[in-house]
């Protein structure tokens, strides 16, 4: 098998690069950028004993810094970062995922290099990753003397395995590929030009059949998105769930949020997950972590997502380096030092029952009744901040750069309306973007300059934009627990949002502003009623520049992947951006948030802090609106005999849509539609409720849903009745009319009222057997009323005690009379779930 996949890249001078033997050239680089090509990377073999891979480089470029009055020099390949060890040259580098069946240990063979030998070069050091916690400083340059006095090239090994890590049992290798070495003594820049190797394995299991049983259809395609081999993995995913006893979608909550987390369940079963709720009064970490895990083994396939209803202080995350609260570890399977999330996890913090309530409510409207407002599926709002704290006219950071990056590509790519709300100093003047670290100088388009430009946005035009209505919302600058660094915008401003239905996405990537160990900013937005966000990726703690940039792109490129976004990293640090590796669209939320921290270890290699730090504020499974949902019409019976066990649909206008039936509390059947058309099978109904819920849902499609009477059902009756509100009595002989109304279910055909003590009066033409019948109390006293309805199955009775009191004459109804009474029932109790 031989693959083609392209990267764009930037480059400087073109230099001629002859095959196998080392041509010296003592000509500096051209310090400037005179076209683009494409580095090809092509998969020669792929299969479960070797990768063979080909690397062509056709260019560079390269940019200098003076520090402490030197030279020093920054190498970039675009779609490469850079070697991040403190110290040691910061050369251009790129991490391939590699899938190896369990138990193999990794080779690697070079099978052919080109390269050349170029003098007169002195790389920069790689420096600590900066913090973007408002008011941090820039890193302090750092180098490592005895590396650079030794008379060697670095890295000694172009191509190199730096880890493995477990995914779902599956082991992941890191291939770091490194197309220029560089010799400090010599000050010797050696470039390749092309690069053949193989990577060779030879696993315990050979196929990766465990992983391909124990994931879900979605959880094998995000895999498949993010390991180079992917052919080993199959797309097929296990069969018949709802007959394994797995379970899709776990909820860990409290008591005092169970009905917030019953209004989940139920609409993530609609959706098809098989959902459980896990509640517990006084939850430890520990007790957390053991049953996530017993839910995840005992599951095949392994449940995919997982959410954690409420705040810490009843739902508890793990402290991490007594610092702050984290939820990775509890969707983490594979042992002692594993930080890939096995699991999507999300964090819905609460504090009532009540605001548990309206805050899933929110997220439930989100996918269930989605705005009708065409405008709103294109637009988004990007905040940022120019720094340039040292007033020279170039970026410190790469914040705004890559604010830009994603204005151009949904600008241009995806047809979205993105909005700007840029801040600077009031007497910066933005020319120029980073030099060295995170660009190469380039100078800002010309319509981003002052005074054509002003910079000055604030947290009124946040307030303004995001009423308006958002898709998404992204900040890219410095952050604190309460909010955004510049431009400003903190806890105190979210009372003035009242933008409704109309809920973005936010991508708050900053420092601590998602920290739910405090009260945080990302916590409020999701908190706010009538208004705020949907759903929030944001850092519980101080996350750092170039791995927040990285992060932040695939984010994007995840969920809008055609053609993927590939933005002009040229500088170097902490990072260039990544390759763009091919892969299917996301839209689950958590994953999502998964898919972004993949694309950041391409970019540099794994990285634990920025795993530990971002979490996802919301129902992982949320679906991001990408277009304008279309409405879903359908044919199917409107009812269900008893004894059936099948539904049909029939000419559905989204002709894959998912299609389920949930009843009495479960989902008890789906299916996928194919053409239009499908049958849910399931076990026939002997329960009760008197319908189900059909309903039909997909990616941007407004979920279809029907209640689907349940009919021919051999069941007594269920007594129930209400009194009027009419109760109003006069003194005198007796009170005015009170009408009695049956609301019995299934069918009865005759009833018997019994009213005691017993001074009533039946009038108007009823007596104590019609369905309806009115009655004057003649008498003082209490009063219970008994309904007895029979049908040929059975009967059933239902008593409400002291419903009427009468004193002298005058009758006061105990409660409001079109309320439900408390009921003594004589036989079975049934309770009808009401919720939609």
């Amino acid at each position: 098998m031989k693959t083609s996949i392209k990267f764009l890249v930037y480059i400087g001078l073109l230099v001629g690069l002859n095959s196998v033997q080392a041509q010296r050239n003592s000509s500096p680089l051209a310090n400037n950028i005179i076209g683009n090509t494409e580095p090809t990377r092509n998969i020669i073999e792929s299969n479960y004993n070797t990768c063979e891979l080909e690397y062509t480089f056709n260019g560079y470029s390269t940019t200098e810094k003076r520090v402490n009055s030197k030279t020093y020099h920054y190498v970039h390949i675009n779609g490469f970062g850079k070697m991040s060890e403190l110290g040691k040259p910061a050369l251009p580098s790129h991490t391939e995922m590699i899938a190896i069946p369990k138990g193999s240990k990794v080779g690697i063979k070079i099978i052919s290099a080109d390269y050349q030998d170029i003098t007169g070069y002195m790389v920069h050091p790689a420096l600590k990753p900066a913090s973007d916690e408002v008011g941090a400083p820039e890193p302090r340059f750092e180098i490592n003397d005895i590396q650079y006095n030794t008379n060697a090239f670095y890295p000694s090994e172009i191509v190199e395995s730096s880890e493995t890590y477990i995914l779902r049992g599956l082991p992941v290798a890191l291939v770091n590929i490194r197309p220029v070495q560089f010799n400090p003594v010599t000050k010797t820049l050696r470039i390749y030009s092309k690069i053949r190797y193989k990577i060779s394995f030879k696993g315990q299991d050979g196929k990766l059949n465990n992983f391909i049983v124990r994931s879900s259809p979605q959880f094998l395609s995000y895999a498949r998105n993010i390991v180079l081999n992917n052919n080993l993995i199959e797309t097929k995913g296990s069969g018949a769930k709802l007959k394994s006893g797995s379970t899709d979608y776990i909820i860990i909550t409290h008591p005092d949020y169970r009905n917030a987390a019953d209004t989940l369940a139920k609409w993530k079963m609609q959706l098809g997950y098989d959902v459980v709720i896990i509640e517990k009064a006084n939850w430890t970490s520990a007790q957390i972590k053991d049953t996530v895990s017993a839910r995840y083994y005992s599951g095949s396939p392994a449940p995919d997502y997982v959410v954690f209803l409420g705040d810490v202080d009843k739902v508890p995350g793990e402290i991490i380096s007594s610092s702050f609260s984290c939820d990775l570890y509890y969707v983490c399977m594979d042992g002692a030092g594993d930080y890939f999330a096995d699991m999507a996890g999300g964090r819905i913090s609460v504090n009532s029952s009540a605001e548990a309530l309206m805050v899933v409510q929110k997220m439930v409207n989100y996918e269930r009744n989605p705005v009708t407002d065409t405008s709103f599926y294109d637009i988004g709002l990007n905040c940022t901040q120019f720094q340039d704290y040292d007033s020279d006219n170039y970026a410190d950071r790469r914040f705004s750069l890559t604010s830009e990056n994603v204005y151009d590509y949904m600008t241009t790519s995806q047809g979205f309306n993105v909005s700007r709300v840029y801040v600077t100093g009031v007497n910066d003047d933005p020319q120029f973007w980073n030099n060295g670290y995170y660009a190469g100088g380039e100078p800002l388009p010309s319509y981003l300059l002052k005074p054509g430009f002003l910079w000055d946005g604030d947290a009124a035009d946040i307030i303004n934009e995001i009423n308006a209505g958002k898709l998404f919302v992204l900040h890219r600058d410095h952050g604190y627990t309460g909010g955004w660094g510049d431009p400003a915008f903190s806890i105190s401003d979210i009372p003035n949002l009242n933008n409704g239905a109309k809920l973005p996405v936010m991508f708050s990537i900053n420092c601590s502003s998602g920290d739910f160990g405090s009260t945080s900013f990302a916590e409020k937005m999701l908190q706010k009623d009538n208004g705020g966000a949907v759903g929030v990726v944001a850092a519980s703690d101080i996350s750092y520049s170039g791995y927040n940039d990285a992060m932040a792109i695939g984010f994007f490129d995840g969920i809008w992947s055609n053609p993927g976004i590939a933005p002009n990293f040229t500088g170097s640090g902490w990072i260039p951006n990544p390759s763009v590796t091919p892969h299917t669209d996301i839209h689950n939320m958590g994953f999502v948030l998964m898919q972004g921290l993949v694309r950041m270890t391409e970019t540099w290699g794994g990285f634990q802090t920025s795993h530990e730090l971002f979490h996802y504020h919301g129902d992982p499974a949320m679906r991001i609106w990408t277009d304008v949902p279309e409405s879903i019409v359908a044919t199917h019976s409107d009812s269900i005999i008893c004894s059936g066990t099948t539904l049909s649909i029939n000419s559905c206008s989204y002709a894959d849509g998912l299609a389920t039936l949930y009843h009495n509390g479960q989902l008890i059947g789906s299916t996928q539609l194919s053409g239009g058309t499908g049958t849910i099978t399931f076990d026939p109904i002997t329960n009760i409720i008197p319908y189900a819920t059909l309903t039909i849902s997909g990616h941007n499609y407004a979920p279809y849903a029907y209640d689907v009477a349940i009919t021919g059902c051999t069941f007594p009756p269920v007594a129930n009745f209400i009194t009027s509100d009419t109760g109003a009595v006069f003194c005198g002989s007796s009170t005015e009319t009170i009408t009695l109304t049956d609301l019995s279910i299934y069918g009865p055909d005759t009833w018997y009222w019994s009213v005691s003590p017993p001074y009533a009066n039946y009038v108007n033409g009823t007596n104590q057997y019609s369905q309806h019948p009115q009655i004057q109390l003649t008498g003082p006293g209490t009063y219970t009323v008994t309904l007895s309805a029979t049908n040929v199955f059975g009967s059933d009775t239902s008593t409400a005690i002291d419903i009427i009191k009468v004193n002298s004459g005058i009758t006061i109804p105990f409660i409001e009379l079109n309320l439900w009474v408390l009921r003594i029932r004589i036989g079975p109790v049934h309770k009808r779930d009401r919720s939609r």
